[in-house]
């Protein structure tokens, strides 16, 4: 009887992101939310909130009477995950007017959230590579802005950044 041996090409997995201490992880991030993003200028220094699972690196912006906030999450994500897993058109239980719809920005998955009839703030989250996840909130704001914005981040980067040991996979 013939033996048949079948070869299977099997791609290398990604490298995972290197884990390291919140404040190292918040250290690395830092320059991920840069002084300016396209016409926005800091109004402040980027704020850092360090938990053992999780960092989070927030920075305010300002141009020609509207604001930018950019946010960037690491280790415990869940919460935001959840929001990224969905493709509900509209929070479950909610009566407000924001509606939701996804989309990519550089091939990263993105929910953006903006009311209707009216925009007055375009807001998204986007997952960048396994770990992290960008917010991106402009206001006042027209259709889809949000994403205009967060193109401009250096999303690559953040996908190869380091994180924190997350408490689900200790």
């Amino acid at each position: 009887m013939p033996v048949v041996v079948l070869a299977m090409h099997c791609a290398k997995p990604a490298p995972a992101n290197p884990v390291a201490e919140p404040a190292a992880v918040a250290a690395a991030l830092s320059p991920l939310v840069p002084p300016k993003v396209g016409a926005f200028t800091a109004t402040g220094d980027a704020t850092t909130s360090t938990q053992p699972h999780r960092v989070e690196l927030q920075r305010s912006y300002a141009s020609g009477g509207k604001t930018l906030s950019v946010s960037l999450f690491t280790g415990d994500i869940a919460a935001e995950r959840g929001i990224l897993g969905s493709d509900a058109e509209h929070a479950f239980g909610s009566d407000t007017p924001t509606y939701w719809r996804t989309t990519s920005v550089r091939t990263f998955r993105t929910r953006i959230a903006e009311q209707r009839p009216t925009v007055r703030s375009s807001e998204c989250y986007l997952a960048v590579g396994a770990v992290h996840v960008a917010f991106v909130r402009v206001a006042p704001a027209r259709a889809g802005e949000c994403a205009e914005v967060a193109a401009l981040l250096d999303l690559e980067t953040l996908a190869r950044a380091p994180t924190v040991q997350s408490g689900a996979h200790r």
